[in-house]
């Protein structure tokens, strides 16, 4: 057992371990180590131990992302139980996690106070009563409380078969994300990923459009980033890059749908959704740009510089 795994793993600043050290490590150490990367489920890093040895941390956070595909509705539902209600700890007491609890604090929501704490609690209220389970947002992917409202009040009324899908893909951003900050990662090479949107409807760039980024492996999305387009219709940085950006094939899905239902003066029928877009990155110390050129009614995508 690595000297370093001698540490408070629940220490502010849990250590952090590389590949080789993982795959070397016994199966009661990686899941002592590893066992709340998903909240309160040490059952799925115990399945993930046996997967190894893995080439990068990548490869253990897809492992990690399948065998969360592979559990059975009951058992996805049961983990989405287990987050807790965003900003209201006090629900949970008592079974709060150290990571959940320095990720809202670090996205501001352990100090709310005022009508964005009300409206918060009333959106993720709300969502609760709805769905039977707390609405899971990735809050470090997104820039401020107002847009994690945002994401709550975009998903409330859904379907919850649908929700439990989301769900599951939000635990699996924030399982990637704990992961990065426990294993270290030899530096990649330059390669990168970008997008940018035009917007043939106004003649604009496609401002604020939200997107999602998933590895596909055996056509099982792993997602990775998300985010909105800046003012220039372009992701503000790489959508992946350096270690992370590893070969194999991506899908980008575009909130077309939804852009266009918010532009003011928007009129007509509405036809495009999600647009997603897949492609293959087999050199990834390369830059592969993604562009979309789009109207509500029609796209069409390249490889750009």
């Amino acid at each position: 057992m690595p000297e370093t795994l001698l540490a408070d793993t629940d220490s502010e600043h849990p250590v952090s371990l590389s590949v080789d050290e993982i795959n070397t490590l016994a199966e009661e150490d990686f899941v002592h180590f590893f066992g709340d990367i998903y909240e309160h489920a040490p059952w799925i890093m115990a399945a993930v131990a046996t997967l190894r040895p893995f080439a990068s941390r990548a490869d253990m956070y897809i492992a990690s992302a399948m065998v969360l595909d592979d559990a059975s509705e009951k058992d996805q539902r049961a983990l989405l139980g287990e987050h807790p209600e965003l900003a209201r700890p006090d629900l949970n007491e008592g079974s709060l996690t150290v990571e959940s609890a320095r990720e809202q604090e670090g996205a501001g929501l352990a100090m709310l106070d005022g009508s964005l704490k009300g409206e918060l609690n009333e959106i993720a209220q709300r969502y609760t009563q709805r769905h039977g389970f707390p609405g899971v947002v990735c809050v470090r992917e997104h820039p401020n409380t107002a847009s994690i409202i945002a994401e709550l009040n975009r998903r409330v009324d859904r379907q919850t078969a649908k929700e439990v899908q989301t769900g599951v893909a939000e635990i699996k951003k924030i399982a990637r994300h704990r992961i990065i900050s426990r294993v270290s990662e030899k530096p990649g090479g330059p390669g990168y990923l970008t997008t940018h949107v035009l917007d043939t409807a106004y003649g604009t760039p496609g401002a604020g459009m939200g997107y999602d980024v998933a590895y596909v492996r055996h056509d099982r999305r792993c997602p990775v980033a998300s985010g909105r387009t800046n003012s220039d219709g372009r992701s503000e940085s790489a959508l992946l890059s350096g270690a992370d950006f590893i070969p194999g094939e991506y899908e980008i899905v575009f909130r077309v749908g939804e852009y266009f239902s918010g532009c003011a003066g928007s009129s007509g029928g509405r036809y495009l959704g999600d647009v997603p877009i897949r492609v293959i990155v087999d050199e990834p110390d390369q830059h592969y740009h993604v562009p979309l050129i789009v109207s509500n009614w029609g796209y069409t995508t390249y490889r750009g510089s």
